[in-house]
This record gives C-alpha cells, structure tokens and sequence, in this order.
C-alpha cells in the first residue's frame, strides 16, 4: 500500500504486509460492506544493489502493526509479489541483520532480458 508520514511535503512511500486475514465489515446494520484486510507488516530497507528490487525485513514493531495493521482493501494495491529471501544460500555471516531481509518480486514487472 502507498502511504504518506503526517506533515506537509511527504514524499509517497510503500508498505509491505502479509495477509493474516480478510474479513467484511459493515459500519452498521444494512451499511456499505467494505473488505478489511489484516496484515504482518513489513519494514523497507532499501534496494538490492544486484537485482534493484525493494528489500524489506519483518518488523513486529513496525508502527502499522499497532496502529493500523487492518487497512481497507480498496486501499492496498493490486500486484502480485513473491518475498524471496536476500540470503537464500546463508552465504552472510550469523551476525548481520540482512540476513534476514527479503527481495520484493514483482510478478507483473517487465524482465529486462526480453528487452534486449
């Protein structure tokens, strides 16, 4: 989902969640139903310097896991992702904290190779 920090002049960012749950709500009885997603949110980290894909870590403490961590449905973006780990072959040493990050794939980008 795309979000903006309160403040004037923010620039636009993006959040990551693993769906846990989707459920329909309705404010009241005979009201607009609306699908609540439910989500394991995710802090970016940057991009890999290899493959220019976001790179994102699991955060329990990540601010949308307390304040907001069920989002509106219509709000979040429709693109299909795979979270592939950054280190899938344990070649980073115990101790550093990429080690646990993981590639955002986008399903619908475009592969360069095709290009040329």
């Amino acid at each position: 989902m795309d979000y903006k920090r309160p403040g004037p002049n923010q620039p636009i960012l993006q959040a990551y969640a693993r769906i846990k749950n989707l459920f329909e709500h309705e404010s009241y009885p005979g009201g607009p139903k609306h699908i609540i997603v439910e989500g394991s949110w995710f802090d970016v980290k940057g991009v890999c310097p290899i493959a220019k894909t976001t790179l994102v870590c699991k955060n329990n403490q990540n601010q949308f896991n307390f304040s907001s961590k069920y989002v509106f449905l219509t709000d979040c973006n429709e693109r299909p992702v795979v979270l592939w780990p950054y280190d899938p072959l344990g070649k980073l040493g115990p101790g550093q904290p990429d080690r646990k990050w993981f590639d955002v794939i986008n399903r619908n980008q475009e592969d360069d190779l095709e290009k040329e």
